[in-house]
């Protein structure tokens, strides 16, 4: 199993679906949302048909403190928290909630730190704004046996058309993103 962390609005659907199209089986939401389901099974994800939902391949996660053993793998996506906050509809919010968001934001950020297992970083603004297709093939390598070659080669010779799908499934609230360099904060 692999675990998916990043804090909310930070690219973690995107990412489940590059899985769920590269491996051909489905990705489980964070526990106890109802709606966070299977991107499959979500009204509007047209290129997802041929997934098995009966194989689970990666479990999303929000935050570190809710993970309660480490799995045999970690993809990271991190996104500037500035960007997360603002993303997620949370300008104007008060001084102690931006506090409770920026340590969650920090505990994730320690927990891909120490996290002893192979583990992937995935840079939000590189996914979406910088480096789509070398970000997916770090994706795609680090998925090892999992990742499908032939579903690889596919997607990046028609990623406009998979990324449009992406974009327009359900649950999704794309709001804004100007992007911004942290990278260097993991090195």
């Amino acid at each position: 199993m692999i675990d998916v962390l990043s804090y909310p609005r930070s690219g973690n659907h995107l990412v489940r679906y590059l899985i769920e199209y590269l491996t051909g089986s489905a990705t489980a939401g964070c526990e106890g949302n109802p709606d966070d389901t299977f991107i499959c099974h979500r009204k509007d994800v047209q290129l997802l048909s041929h997934i098995n939902s009966q194989n689970i391949v990666t479990k999303k996660y929000h935050f570190a403190s809710h993970i309660a053993a480490p799995s045999d793998k970690l993809i990271f996506i991190l996104r500037s928290p500035l960007e997360c906050c603002y993303s997620h509809g949370t300008p104007g919010v008060s001084t102690e909630a931006l506090h409770t968001a920026l340590k969650q934001y920090s505990k994730n950020v320690e927990y891909f730190h120490a996290f002893t297992n192979p583990k992937l970083f995935i840079s939000y603004e590189e996914l979406v704004h910088y480096n789509t297709e070398h970000t997916i093939f770090r994706l795609h390598m680090f998925l090892e046996a999992l990742s499908n070659a032939a579903r690889y080669e596919h997607l990046i010779a028609n990623l406009d058309r998979f990324l449009d799908d992406a974009r327009h499934s359900t649950l999704r609230h794309p709001i804004s993103s100007s992007p911004c360099h942290y990278t260097n904060l993991l090195e």
